[in-house]
This record gives C-alpha cells, structure tokens and sequence, in this order.
C-alpha cells in the first residue's frame, strides 16, 4: 500500500501541488482520449492533513465512485482541503476497477469482489496507522458516493468491515443499486471474452483466457459505447461468492437480501441522501433517436434486478411508468431523467434507508442535494446542463476541490455551501 500524504495549512491553504502529490490511476479506459490508462499497481492511499496537528483528529476515509468501472483518488479531483479546515483528516482510496477488481468466475484465483476487499484492506490500514499521522483510529467516518456509498452500505448491512469504522456517509449509493451487482458473472466474462475471439462459458478456460490477455486488451475488450445504452458502461459488478474458494467473503446472498438482518447491525450513526436530479447523468447518453427507440422498446431501460413472471406484467410494469413519467406520451427527456433518479438511485436508497429505520441502535440522517451553480460539474458536462438541480455526483464539487475551480474564487453562495469562507487573494 502506497502513502502520499498532503499537509495542509487551513484556513488559508492555497492547494497547491506538491511533488508527493501523485495521480495513480487502476487500469481503465478513458473517453476523453479514447485509450487505456493507468497501471496495475495501483493500490495507494492519499492521506490530507492539517499543517500543525496538537491532539488526535476525528478521520474521513472517502471511497470514490464511477460505476466498478473506471475512477481512482487523485488529488486532481479530491483535494480535501475544505474537510481539513474543519480540523479532520482526510483519506481517499484507491481500489481495482473492471475486470482486475471484479472478474467473478467463482474461482480461487478470481473469486470476485476483489475491489470491494481493496477498500476493506486499505480500512484495515487506517485502522493500525493513521495514528501515525495524527489521526484518531477510535474516530473513522466511512464516506462513499455512487458506487463508493453502495460499498459502504454492503460494509454495514453484510458487517464485513466491523470495527474498522464508526460512522458512515451515504451520497447517492446503496448496496441494491441495480448495477450494483451481477446476477449472471460467468456470462459477463463470457461476452468480454467473445470480444476476444473465444467462445466459452467454463469459468477454468475463461480464467486462462484472461491470464493470457494483456491489461490493455482486458479494457478495451470491456468497454461499452454508451450513446443510447445507459448501462452500457456496467460491465463487471460485484457477485455471490463461492464460500468454498473464496477467501474473507463479501457476498454470499443477493444484496436485497441483507435488509433481513438489518437489526443485528450493532450502533452506528448515518447520513444517506442523493441529488434531486441523479438521472441526468444516464439521461444525457440519449439523443433524439434513442429516446423514439425507448417509444418501441422500454425494456431497455429496465434494470436487470427488476423480474417478471409473465410479460403481461412486464407489460403492465412499463404501462405504469409511461402514466406517470411521461403522461401515456412520447418517452422526453426530463421524464426520463426522473425515471432514471428514481430506478437507478432514489427508490434503492428509500428501501435501504426504510430498513435502517427498523433498527433502534441506528441513527439516521437525511440529506436531499439541490444546488445549483457554475460548480455543478457533472451537469455541466453533460448534454443537459440548462435542466435545473443537480446530476449525480455533483455534490461532490462542494465537498472537495478539483483542479478545474483552483484558480478562482467561489460565489458568496457557493461559499455558504462549500462551508467555508474565502478572501480574493486567496
């Protein structure tokens, strides 16, 4: 596990890059230059300090998001500098992304959820050595969004990470998120593998498959064109272990499944909130023609989760969602975009929190992110940036400070937000 930590000097810290400031990425592809990055070492932990320390502070270890496939913790997006001015340390971590954290062929050599047992590796580090660097081990808060919350959801429902933290944060993530999961991981690998020249679903022949693949060939073979295809860009996911080769098991039933034992959960306080407009982020891979194509066939865009048991009800499924996000009219944009908030993170995140309730010894706190401002990245870069509210994961732009806003000052407003104040010199 590689350690880069970032002392800072609040209230003033300028954010400015240091020479142990890395950016280490896992393999993954990257649409903006259409080629595979990163490397396979890749399992590091940036640590965010205030300059001058006088007693052990409370810590925030941040789990990142991007869908199982791509992401990492670079200081380019997650500088913690507005965290480390309220007198915390800051961990961000980074973990396996696509087929090199969660290829599951039930095998010992790729059991599955490797990724997810990063996150649990690097908590065990936090754990036995941020005292080291003035933080307090009996203080972890676990922070996670998107996927990044979904993980932290499964680490309390499923207890895999006790002990290890003491408060948790939720940002538009939940462990039955439907992409969240793989119900059919041998056929994943097998359609990654048929994009390899083979033809195979036996998990062995599979295994050598990609062992003798190089990393790049891997990423390139398990991307997706997303235009029209919002979950295209799922591809590996988490899975049901095989307890009998795997090792430190993860999952051993379906994630709807842990809400059963919701009341074994020992005490633990939790915020868990989303975006009110989450489905802009799917929503904007539609153009005019995909959503006429969504007018013929719906069943697209039904996550994989949902099941029927006849296609009456399938029928009668997508009768209802027509009534009451599109008016019985013509599939739109903003109607889609609902749609996509409430499947894909709204109605998950209410079942998880609904169940929460049920157990005394939690404590619960809610959080609904509206704001809206030139801050608002994710919305920005979208093809929908005039819809007003805020797209998943633009929350994250008032918690931490990425390269793109380092040299200007937030708005008055968006200060009141940030948390924090700020002077023009700065």
């Amino acid at each position: 596990m590689y350690v880069f930590q970032h002392p800072g000097d609040p209230p003033h810290w300028n954010g400015t890059l240091k020479a142990d400031r890395r950016t280490i990425l896992c393999k993954q592809f990257d649409p903006t230059t259409s080629s595979v990055v990163g490397i396979e070492d890749c399992l590091t932990l940036n640590i965010y300090t205030p300059a001058i320390i006088t007693k052990p502070l409370p810590v925030i270890v941040f789990i990142f998001g991007g869908g199982l496939y791509k992401g990492s913790n670079t200081d380019d997006r997650y500088n913690a500098k507005y965290l480390v001015q309220k007198e915390v340390l800051v961990v961000t971590v980074n973990y396996r992304v696509g087929a090199f954290g969660f290829l599951c062929l039930k095998t010992k050599e790729a059991p599955g959820n490797v990724g997810i047992k990063d996150q649990v590796a690097a908590l065990r580090w936090v754990k036995e050595n941020i005292a080291t660097f003035g933080g307090d081990p009996h203080s972890v808060t676990l922070h996670g969004e998107s996927v990044g919350g979904s993980s932290v959801s499964l680490f309390i429902l499923a207890q895999k990470a006790e002990g290890l933290f003491n408060r948790a944060i939720i940002d538009s993530g939940n462990a039955i998120r439907p992409m969240f999961f793989d119900r059919d991981p041998i056929n994943t690998a097998a359609e990654v593998a048929s994009r390899l020249g083979y033809n195979t679903t036996d998990p062995d022949e599979l295994q050598k498959i990609f062992q003798n693949t190089t990393a790049d060939e891997i990423v390139i073979a398990s991307t997706n064109n997303f235009t029209n295809n919002a979950y295209g860009r799922f591809v590996f996911s988490t899975c049901i272990e095989d307890v009998n080769v795997s090792k430190n098991v993860i999952l051993k039933e379906y994630p709807k499944g842990l809400l059963k034992s919701v009341k074994d959960i020992p005490e633990i306080s939790i915020i868990m909130g989303y975006d009110n407009k989450d489905g802009i982020m799917w929503a904007s891979d539609y153009n005019s023609e995909g959503l006429r194509d969504l007018d013929y066939d719906f069943t697209t865009v039904i996550p994989k989760s949902i099941t029927f048991k006849t296609e009456e009800n399938k029928s009668m499924f997508i009768e209802d969602v027509r009534e009451l996000y599109f008016n019985n009219s013509k599939t739109n944009i903003e109607g889609l975009i609902n749609y996509f908030s409430d499947a894909l993170v709204h109605y998950p995140s209410f079942l998880v929190m609904k169940a929460f309730l049920t157990n005394p010894r939690i404590s619960l706190y809610n959080y609904y992110f509206k704001y809206d401002s030139h801050r608002n990245k994710y919305k920005l870069a979208s093809t929908l940036s005039s819809i007003p509210g805020a797209s998943h994961c633009d929350e994250l732009y008032y918690l931490f400070d990425p390269v793109e806003y380092r040299q200007t000052t937030p708005t008055p407003e968006d200060s009141r937000m940030i948390g924090t104040t700020f002077s023009s010199s700065e």
